[in-house]
């Protein structure tokens, strides 16, 4: 979950969620991938991404995520 800026809530009027790209240098410093945010239910100034398994990053980052850790991400965004 991330906190939106007010320009961000005030571009997205109906719109519900937008995307972001991210970066984790832990798996390949080199690599950005796009992600829907979704509006949190509970905090209108809170977006939440989602990481389905569906390749090799994401196998990589879901594997590196099974233990507690905390690690940098890079984040462009949201849109």
């Amino acid at each position: 979950s991330m906190p939106v800026s007010e320009r961000f809530r005030r571009n997205a009027t109906g719109r519900r969620g937008g995307f972001a790209y991210i970066n984790l240098p832990w798996i390949d410093d080199k690599q950005w991938h796009p992600f829907s945010l979704f509006e949190d239910p509970h905090d209108a100034n809170v977006r939440q991404m989602f990481l389905m398994k569906s390749g090799d990053w994401t196998d990589a980052v879901h594997s590196s995520l099974s233990r507690d850790t905390t690690r940098p991400v890079w984040i462009k965004g949201p849109f």
